[in-house]
């Protein structure tokens, strides 16, 4: 599309320019009066020279150049607007949502009573992490098109990882650009907010096991994750009784 855009323009304007020229020379070949005319009133000069002079066939082959030119160049700005445009849109449907707007879900606790435990569990350990999306799909796009509609779609399929990657590279071929800055920054809101609804409820498994001094451990990852968060505290809290009754 962008290759489409730029070769309607550089035809448009080397007819319109092709036919400038040709106008001058004309003006000049007819005489001094009008190539001065044409040179230093290039509206007027032209008008004038082309209304009256109008029966000779190289002055309408010389206006129909020009007008070609303009024609062509009018089509290219329009398909650039529109390209823009279709782009704007894509970016305002995909644009991740703020963390304020995620409806949180408050868990009540139900602890069991305290009873001696000799197993100690490990943590669970994630797969290895795979990209969701390929980057093929996407070459025939610009460098920052590519990575944000990547990263858009990555968003979608809720591949967090592979969006903040294409995110982060779209950041880096514009810096300036905001709607980059805005879907690094919700992306790794997102992250974030997964990390710690994960070791939540991993320190909620622990505790249910009765395993406290593991279930403090995840509780205390938790609340790095969100300083002052009150649900982590308050299980850092009830757990810490239960280990020191």
């Amino acid at each position: 599309m962008e290759l489409w855009v730029i070769s309607l323009f550089l035809i448009g304007l080397g007819l319109a320019g092709f036919g400038a020229i040709w106008t001058l020379v004309i003006s000049f070949g007819e005489s001094i009066f009008w190539g001065i005319s044409y040179l230093f009133l290039p509206f007027i000069g032209a008008l004038l020279f082309i209304s009256i002079k109008w029966n000779k066939r190289s002055v309408k082959m010389s206006l129909f150049s020009q007008l070609v030119g303009i024609i062509f160049i009018g089509i290219s700005a329009i398909l650039a607007i529109l390209q823009n445009w279709s782009f704007q849109n894509i970016i305002a449907h995909w644009t991740p949502k703020d963390k304020s707007e995620t409806p949180v879900t408050q868990v009540m606790l139900n602890y069991p009573k305290q009873t001696v435990l000799s197993v100690e569990v490990a943590p669970e350990t994630q797969p290895p992490y795979e990209p969701s999306i390929s980057l093929r799909a996407y070459r025939s796009r610009s460098q920052f098109k590519r990575y944000m509609e990547v990263g858009y779609h990555a968003f979608d399929l809720e591949d967090y990882h592979t969006a903040l990657i294409n995110f982060e590279q779209a950041l880096k071929e514009q810096p300036d650009n905001t709607y980059a800055q805005k879907a690094v920054e919700n992306t790794q809101q997102r992250i974030q907010q997964g990390s710690y609804t994960q070791v939540m409820n991993a320190g909620y498994q622990a505790f249910d096991r009765q395993e406290y001094a593991i279930a403090l451990e995840y509780f205390q990852i938790a609340l790095e994750h969100r300083p002052g968060d009150s649900y982590a505290l308050k299980a850092i809290d009830n757990t810490q009784r239960k280990l020191n009754p």
